[in-house]
């Protein structure tokens, strides 16, 4: 599986909706389930995720997974336009029922993965200060992450910057909105989608991921900037003037 220290995603979920297949270039697909929080047993999330599988894996693979079936994927979350996708060669077929398992249906009547598996860590700086909110009588925060980590291309390495939307509440949100802008940060959590757009087609309909935000569940490392740990800073990302509103849209 790809994996990346400094974003790396674990999801498992039922593929709802189509799967789109671009010969030796693309397979691209969306994961559904529901997961407990992290660190809160009692609580859940639910997630619609676009996963991509790049190159000629795709055409391997697009042969080997079916919609309705449930499957675990590992991988980066990157981030493409409005967009954020897992990055991944690697699909595992998960050998359960979904159907007789309690998950739930969506407003399309597609099944979701019950007990899913929603898990994410990201390393990075935080962009703009972060944006204190509350809902009910819950302290909300939010802000933007970028991570960075090094890609082969064209026979030898580039840097490439993703900006992770994050979100935390309670004491979490006290520890985020404590932090500056450049401050490095470790955040563990659950990937979840806040909410949804339905796009409708001339003859199907299909569930399209609006926003996916994470809940951010710790927090460790307030203060330490990226030259402490020897990395080339990315200024001209930090002051990235669409970075605030990723965090809300």
């Amino acid at each position: 599986m790809s994996l990346h220290p400094n974003n790396n995603v674990l999801l498992s979920g039922v593929i709802v909706g189509d799967i789109h297949h671009t010969p030796g270039k693309l397979l691209r697909f969306t994961l559904a389930g529901q997961a407990y929080k992290y660190l809160d047993p009692t609580s859940q999330v639910r997630y619609y995720q676009e996963v991509v599988v790049p190159g000629a894996r795709a055409d391997d693979l697009h042969t080997e997974i079916v919609p309705g079936r449930a499957y675990v994927v590992q991988g980066p979350l990157e981030e493409r336009g409005k967009r954020h996708q897992i990055k991944t060669f690697d699909i595992t077929p998960i050998h359960r029922d979904v159907q007789d398992e309690g998950g739930g249906t969506d407003t399309l009547g597609q099944t979701l993965l019950a007990d899913g598996i929603s898990s994410i860590q990201i390393v990075g700086n935080i962009g703009s200060p972060p944006r204190k909110s509350m809902r009910g009588t819950t302290l909300m925060a939010r802000a933007s992450i970028a991570t960075n980590y090094r890609v082969p291309r064209s026979g030898g390495w580039e840097m490439q910057t993703h900006w992770i939307p994050v979100m935390a509440e309670g004491e979490v949100a006290d520890s985020l909105l404590s932090a500056e802008r450049g401050s490095r940060v470790v955040i563990i959590g659950n990937l979840m989608t806040e909410r949804f757009v339905l796009g409708e087609g001339e003859s199907r309909q299909t569930v399209k991921r609006s926003v996916g935000l994470i809940s951010v569940l710790d927090y460790v490392g307030h203060g330490q900037s990226q030259e402490d740990e020897g990395e080339e800073p990315n200024e001209q990302r930090l002051d990235d003037p669409d970075a605030p509103d990723r965090a809300e849209n």
